[in-house]
């Protein structure tokens, strides 16, 4: 997530702040001051360091740092399909993360007092629950968790990629559970999404779908449908009373009356002679901006929101999040056409003949879950602005009244 939303959903600066002490604290033992300033004439001295940021490029970094090293990670942001603005965008990135122009970039920079040395080396990409540092001088990437934010997503996005090690993910090298830091190899690349060659978009999506079957097969267990359905429903009742206290008597309707809407429908549509579903452990955010390409290599990123699910989840998800169609009926109109034609990006068998409804309810169940679970974390001040828009798009979507199951 970028800098510019995460100011909109939490106290980013603030945050950020008690995090980043916390991590060099822990790391290197430094306890010391820092804080935010607007000036644009604050500078390096003997006993202090700033670091720039870049709402735009989504990176906080050191004012001298050398272009070359900064490149690697803001060349996504040159992509456009459109001619003129991929054009005005690369000379934005190319002046961007030159020293001289970093002032006129940086709305605020953070100042450091006495900084540990490996500072100086440091890029450091904002996120979701964590924060990723580059670490220049020993080559490792190193990630600390956000305070005031659920450590069960830190703790996933290691432990699932230690545990599937298989799987084709930046590799980690130092983790301990309970620390707020572990360390990984660094990946360069860019995301499906961002690559111009068609064919390379599709091999790459094809290789990590290929990776989550694998996945699949070795996590696949059958559950009691109606048992899986009930507790989907309590643990988002659960989540709802935990947010009750800061949104309004307005919003806390929608919340129950779209999981209400969900739990009826996906309760009824059933219409198959067994009643057991499958479920595996899934990516939980399996999109085009976390699968990641190199020279040689494809990786799957963002792990964080690793859990057991639908066995179709990953792949609903996918369709959903890489569509340029606007409203939300329209991408699930989207959704049940592919599953029709068996179309989906993880090729599974289905038996959405006669279930296709049920599997769209199911998937946005578990999505609901999803959400609300992240919006619950003390360190999101604005609980609803995540939901809002897609509760409302829920509620409205009418691409499946006439469809027959």
């Amino acid at each position: 997530m970028k800098i510019k939303l995460l100011k909109l959903r939490e106290n980013f600066e603030e945050n950020f702040i008690c995090s980043f002490r916390h991590f060099l604290s822990e790391k290197f033992g430094w306890n010391d001051d820092m804080f935010w300033s607007s000036s644009k004439n604050v500078g390096d001295t003997e006993d202090q360091m700033v670091l720039c940021v870049n709402d735009v490029l989504n990176v906080i970094f050191p004012k001298q740092m050398p272009p070359i090293r900064l490149k690697p990670f803001v060349n996504e942001f040159r992509y456009n399909e459109n001619i003129i603005k991929r054009i005005l965008q690369n000379i934005y990135v190319s002046l961007a993360i030159k020293p001289f122009f970093v002032r006129f970039t940086s709305m605020k920079v953070l100042v450091i007092r006495n900084p540990p040395e490996n500072i100086k080396n440091f890029l450091i990409l904002p996120g979701n629950h964590s924060h990723r540092v580059i670490d220049f001088k020993d080559d490792v990437s190193l990630v600390f968790a956000k305070k005031c934010f659920d450590y069960d997503y830190f703790r996933a996005e290691a432990e699932s990629r230690l545990e599937y090690h298989f799987l084709p993910v930046p590799k980690i090298l130092d983790y301990v559970k309970g620390r707020c830091w572990f360390s990984e190899e660094i990946v360069c690349g860019l995301p499906i999404n961002r690559l111009i060659d068609y064919e390379h978009r599709d091999s790459s999506l094809s290789n990590a779908a290929s990776a989550l079957l694998d996945l699949y097969d070795l996590t696949l267990r059958e559950v009691d449908r109606e048992s899986y359905l009930e507790k989907l429903n309590s643990r988002i009742k659960m989540k709802i009373a935990t947010i009750e206290l800061y949104i309004s008597h307005g919003q806390l309707v929608m919340l129950y009356q779209l999981l209400d809407m969900l739990y009826f429908n996906v309760s009824v549509l059933w219409n198959c002679s067994h009643s057991e579903i499958r479920l595996v452990m899934s990516h939980g955010d399996f999109q085009p901006a976390n699968v990641i390409c190199g020279k040689s290599n494809v990786w799957l990123t963002d792990w964080e929101y690793c859990s057991e699910r639908s066995i179709y989840f990953d792949s609903f998800y996918y369709v959903v999040n890489s569509t340029r169609l606007g409203d939300f009926s329209s991408k699930i109109e989207l959704l049940l056409n592919k599953m029709i034609d068996n179309a989906l990006p993880i090729p599974l068998e289905g038996i959405f003949s006669k279930n296709c409804k049920f599997y769209i309810f199911l998937f946005l169940l578990e999505l609901y879950l999803l959400k609300i679970s992240e919006v619950s974390s003390a360190g999101i001040k604005n609980k609803f602005i995540n939901l809002e828009s897609w509760v409302n798009e829920v509620l409205g979507m009418d691409c499946m009244k006439n469809m027959d199951n």
